[in-house]
């Protein structure tokens, strides 16, 4: 985690203070509000495809050469919105009743999201299906989805199936796409 707290420090000082860095991997367990993970690691760009998913060892790709692997505290993205967007969520979930927007018009809460968890992307998202009143305040969700080097990683059609069914758009720009 030390090394990603460095990274954005160095690529993106402009946003660091309007960037939470939490020394938590997020998972696709619903509701986990606390508990523990093997990370698999590897040195392929310093580290930037290391994934709580176990690499796919026999394609040959860098980022599933095999590391060391370390005991890593997760959490699931609904519980952890819960706990940053307080009460009013937890309060809302409770009752089924979304609290009310701001004098402005506005809701209570707007969330943009960039999730790049080598492969395990839209699962965390999906937490939030557990919380409609979480989802409902995820105003856009920014994926990182390519071909599978990792077990159980959905290929990018069914990521978007599965974007759809929460209620996503899909929105991009020709110049974002890699491959």
């Amino acid at each position: 985690f030390l090394e990603l707290y460095r990274r954005a420090k160095m690529d993106y000082s402009d946003l660091l203070p309007r960037i939470i860095l939490l020394p938590i991997a997020l998972v696709h367990d619903p509701s986990l509000s606390w508990g523990f993970r093997t990370l698999h690691t590897n040195s392929f760009l310093r580290g930037e495809c290391n994934s709580l998913l176990e690499p796919e060892s026999e394609l040959g790709h860098p980022c599933v050469e095999l590391g060391a692997k370390q005991v890593v505290p997760v959490m699931s993205l609904d519980a952890l919105l819960a706990l940053l967007l307080g009460s009013s969520a937890e309060a809302a979930a409770a009752s089924g009743i979304a609290p009310q927007g701001r004098a402005d018009g506005t809701p209570p809460c707007v969330v943009e999201l960039k999730v790049d968890a080598q492969g395990a992307d839209i699962g965390i998202v999906e937490t939030l299906r557990t919380s409609p009143w979480l989802l409902a305040q995820i105003r856009e969700v920014q994926l990182e989805v390519s071909a599978p080097i990792y077990k159980g990683q959905p290929g990018k059609r069914e990521v978007l199936e599965r974007m759809r069914s929460l209620g996503f758009v899909l929105q991009w720009h020709r110049h974002e796409v890699v491959d």
